[in-house]
């Protein structure tokens, strides 16, 4: 039964639910599929490290040992086909054994979803005191190729971390308790005790497979065209209006320490009251033309301004304040053919920076101040500042 190589698994401790493996998945990063399993993981997670902690006092695991499966020296692995009788045992058999005892099952029933799945499972331990430890881990069953059962494993009492075939004691298939296990043990006998009882064909499907066959009818090609169509019509922005005045006004960058910088050793790097501008630092060679690309006067304006431009000017960045969104990436890459330029989105930081309100605006370093100058448009592009 112990034959496969070793696998990840992992352990978030519950009463009734210790960790859902997400390592082995594989499913893709940032898909639904992969969501609603680290959504469902961290819901019961948030619920359990009390209770698993306190399951390691009892056994009297020292706070020292930490990993996945701490403490954790039995496995029982069990199905809802053993039925309602057999699971009610293993479920008491595991509760005697003093907390360093789990659980597992592989999945949930056919058609139904996480968390109502594994209600069939805790309705059939509700009653007990203590209530046995459940542990939803698809991946113990792969990494220790389990396909039946019950079946009974035992690690190492001193094991800490991940679960796999060099931890592994003995195992046995077909029995629900211990007892002929450790017996075999206590003579001297190890690994794989081969089959001692009935087996059962495990009546739930691995949750890992379950992921990866949705995964794999998910049309992926169609979800990245429909995100990258949708783009547009998600956007923001952030009210900068047309300029009714013409007009050039400054801010100056310039600030005051208000605390003392200290090196490690205590040294004043930078005293308090100390002021500083930026300008003085290092100088800044870009020229930023705001704009709202709705507007096609806006556009003209810009347009003329970066044809105007020699290699002595400082280097153009140009930001709008608003896309045509009804035109999505074709009325993108039409702006930026007739500019000639990359076109960024404006960001708050920037606004609040150089405290913009209309467009256009021209943005460039003059001396130690920044100068801003608006522009109060025409549909015959009126553009001279005063």
């Amino acid at each position: 039964m112990v034959d496969s190589a070793d696998r990840q698994s992992r352990q978030s401790g519950s009463d009734l639910l210790e960790g859902i493996d997400l390592s082995a998945s594989q499913l893709p990063q940032g898909t639904p599929e992969r969501a609603e399993l680290e959504g469902v993981v961290e819901q019961f997670r948030q619920r359990s490290m009390a209770t698993m902690q306190q399951a390691q006092d009892d056994a009297g695991v020292p706070a020292a040992i930490e990993g996945k499966y701490a403490g954790v020296e039995y496995f029982y692995f069990i199905s809802l086909s053993m039925g309602e009788a057999e699971i009610r045992e293993v479920y008491q058999e595991a509760a005697r054994n003093e907390g360093n005892s789990i659980v597992v099952i592989q999945g949930i029933p056919e058609g139904t979803k996480l968390p109502a799945g594994l209600m069939p499972f805790y309705d059939i331990g509700k009653d007990m005191s203590p209530p046995p430890r459940l542990v939803l881990d698809p991946s113990l069953f792969k990494t220790l190729s389990v396909d039946t059962v019950p079946v009974v494993v035992r690690r190492a009492p001193d094991a800490v971390g991940e679960v796999d075939r060099g931890s592994i004691i003995a195992s046995v298939d077909g029995l629900r308790s211990r007892d002929y296990l450790d017996r075999q043990v206590e003579d001297g006998k190890t690994g794989d005790l081969g089959i001692q009882g009935q087996l059962l064909a495990i009546a739930e499907p691995n949750l890992i497979d379950v992921m990866k066959e949705r995964v794999a009818k998910v049309d992926w090609e169609t979800k990245a065209h429909k995100a990258v169509d949708t783009f547009w019509d998600k956007q923001e922005y952030l009210g900068l209006v047309p300029g009714t005045e013409a007009k050039v006004r400054t801010v100056d960058p310039t600030i005051q320490v208000t605390r003392d910088f200290t090196a490690p050793n205590g040294e004043v790097i930078v005293a308090a009251g100390t002021v500083i501008n930026p300008l003085d630092q290092m100088p800044f060679n870009r020229r930023l033309y705001v704009f709202d690309a709705t507007r096609p006067q806006e556009v003209a304006f810009v347009k003329e301004q970066l044809e105007g431009l020699s290699v002595t000017d400082p280097i153009p960045v140009v930001i709008a304040s608003k896309f045509p969104n009804t035109k999505g990436w074709d009325g993108y890459k039409a702006l930026t053919d007739t500019l000639n330029h990359h076109v960024y989105k404006l960001t708050p930081d920037i606004k609040s920076r150089w405290q913009l309100s209309v467009t256009p605006s021209v943005i460039e370093a003059d001396d130690r101040v920044f100068k801003v100058t608006e522009y109060a448009l025409t549909p015959e592009l009126n553009h001279d500042a005063s």
